[in-house]
């Protein structure tokens, strides 16, 4: 019978440490219970719809962007606010916060799109995604621009911009039709501008042939 060798290494051991270590990192790194938001933009690009789910909170922002900058009540519809079991939660607004008794809730809600926007702030950090139908596009320099964290992906039924742990989201979309019209109005004015030169330079070589 050979003598164990002491040297040997001890490879279940090393295996079971870094199954270990995988599962903590799995744990911490995503937590089971998390808020969540959930957009879904309607076919013809002008409706919301909002799945928002609320884990230990007390307030929630209904808010849209105003003329000058500052913040506004968002206007919102069908807007309903459960607990786990399927009750009906009493809540109170007060300009665009929407305050309730602390816990974990779901709140849904529908809203208008304006310009193509959608936008939204939170009291707290979400992990949030936007569902955009297929017909429309962004993350566009120009067009169709994404806040910074946003991830893009494409599905087969459109496009999905995600956010991990933010505190604010602000997407604009576009249809098909806008990057031709765009490269249109840029054509022309590229136009007018080679026109208005070269007419400068015609009439300053004019002006200085007459002063010869």
């Amino acid at each position: 019978m050979c003598p164990a060798n002491r040297n040997r290494p001890n490879y279940r051991s090393t295996a079971l440490c870094i199954v270990i270590a995988l599962i903590a990192i799995v744990v911490f790194a995503f937590p089971a219970s998390a808020n969540t938001a959930e957009y879904f933009v309607s076919e013809n690009g002008t409706g919301l719809s909002a799945h928002i789910t609320l884990v230990n909170q007390s307030e929630f922002y209904l808010v849209k962007p105003g003329i000058f900058g500052s913040d506004e009540p968002l206007k919102v519809d069908e807007l309903s606010l459960k607990d786990a079991e399927g009750n009906d939660i009493d809540y109170k607004q007060s300009d665009y916060t929407l305050k309730f008794e602390k816990g974990n809730y779901t709140l849904v809600y529908k809203s208008k799109i304006t310009d193509n926007l959608i936008y939204a702030k939170y009291p707290d950090k979400y992990n949030v995604t936007a569902f955009i139908p297929k017909q429309f596009n962004t993350g566009h320099l120009i067009l169709g621009t994404v806040s910074t964290g946003g991830v893009i992906t494409e599905l087969t039924s459109g496009h999905a911009v995600s956010y991990i742990g933010t505190k604010a989201i602000s997407i604009t979309f576009f249809d098909a039709n806008r990057p031709l019209i765009l490269y249109l109005f840029l054509g022309i004015w590229a136009v007018v501008m080679i026109v208005v030169l070269v007419r400068h330079q015609i009439l300053k070589k004019r002006v200085r042939k007459i002063n010869e």
